[in-house]
This record gives structure tokens, sequence and C-alpha cells, in this order.
């Protein structure tokens, strides 16, 4: 029987995305293709890229629209201020004004 191939990216190029990257090596039942890995760090994210033979992507969008799953190897309180600054972009400028007028 074949098994499935499941794309995965890495959010996050520190400590706990070097134990995630190790993990999808071992997964049985299933052959999972790192595609590659964003961080804010790019520099970090690049070396982390550059040692294991994967993509650096430039864009978090990037990332999720090359891959089935994600690995989010961040600081929470890193990734939740990314999250929120992310979506008030992506906000429509009227919306955005608004809120800056209420405030």
């Amino acid at each position: 029987m074949e098994k499935k191939t499941v794309r995965a990216g890495i959010v996050g190029a520190g400590f706990a995305a070097r134990f995630h990257y190790e993990a999808m090596s071992k997964v049985y039942g299933a052959h999972v293709d790192v595609k590659g890995v964003y961080a804010l760090d790019t520099q970090q994210a690049q070396a982390f890229a550059k040692e294991r033979g994967i993509r650096c992507y430039e864009s978090l969008d990037a990332l999720l629209d090359d891959v089935d799953v994600v690995h989010c190897c961040v600081i929470v309180a890193a990734m939740m201020m990314f999250i929120f600054s992310e979506a008030f972009l992506m906000m429509p400028s009227a919306s955005r004004t608004a809120r800056k007028t209420a405030s």
C-alpha cells in the first residue's frame, strides 16, 4: 500500500522547530514532505532551511499556499502579536479608519 504524502511547513526556526522537523521524518503511515520554513527572523529561517535543504519562505501566506499542515513552533506571545497585526492589515481600510476615529 502506497503511503499518502502530506505537505508540511514550519513556522518558526528555533529550538522547537528542530524537534518538529526531526519528528516529521519519523512519521509512520504517511510520507511527510517538509516544503519549508517561515520565521520573522529571516536570517534564522534561512540558516534553518539551508541546513535541511528545504525552502525558506519570505511570507507566511506563501508557506500556507504550499502546505497541507503547519507546525507552529514559535513563542505564543510573539505569534499572537503577529496574528493580530496581520489581521489588522487585512481589514478593509474603512474599518481601520473607523477604529482609529473611535479611539
